[in-house]
């Protein structure tokens, strides 16, 4: 069985998170941009909320990949 994870994004003072099951959504959250090559639909709105509140002048987010049992 193949393990599976969750990526999460965290703001600057790690106090606040948002946890993904797709990477590409986390990538986008944490960067603002899509890794090369992914063809999305459009961009996650909680993503999108979380950087308006945390990614001040479109910086770059810490993103965290975690296993889950």
């Amino acid at each position: 069985m193949r393990p599976t994870y969750v990526y999460l994004v965290w703001n600057k003072s790690r106090s606040e998170c948002v946890g993904f099951d797709e990477k590409a959504d986390a990538i986008w959250t944490s960067k603002g941009c899509y890794p090369r090559g992914h063809n999305a639909f459009g961009t996650p709105t909680i993503g999108e909320v979380f950087r308006d509140c945390y990614a001040k002048e479109g910086g770059e987010l810490f993103m965290q990949k975690v296993k889950v049992s």
